[in-house]
């Protein structure tokens, strides 16, 4: 977000600088943790790109849900790891 706010004060007259900027700030944020952030980061950008250009409007709900997601997923593996470990 803070990317995209920076991209979009300093862009000139066509998107594509805004594009280009935007994506530079991504990975620049993203070389917090070499491989794993710089990863992450090119994969948001992607998304986030996608995602405006279908011009939808996203509830708070939404929000929710991508934040709630990830945990979940990670204490569900989490589970199947311990239960496989009972049985061996």
């Amino acid at each position: 977000m803070i990317s995209d706010k920076l991209a979009s004060m300093v862009r000139s007259a066509t998107n594509r600088y805004e594009t280009v900027l935007s994506c530079v700030l991504h990975l620049l944020f993203g070389l917090v943790l070499l491989p794993y952030s710089l990863g992450a980061a090119l994969l948001f950008f992607l998304i986030d790109r996608r995602l405006q250009g279908q011009n939808r409007a996203f509830k708070p709900i939404h929000a929710l849900k991508s934040l709630i997601l990830p945990p979940a997923l990670y204490t569900f593996c989490l589970g199947l790891v311990y239960i496989q470990g009972l049985w061996a």
